[in-house]
């Protein structure tokens, strides 16, 4: 049930996480490039 739930939730949370983040990380990759 843990392991279901977890699964489940982690590419949901992350998916989140990525579409919130991304400008920023965008940002900080095109200054890691430079």
């Amino acid at each position: 049930m843990v392991q279901e739930n977890h699964s489940y939730n982690v590419p949901c949370i992350a998916a989140i996480d990525i579409k919130r983040i991304n400008p920023a990380y965008k940002e900080w990759l095109a200054k890691y490039i430079d």
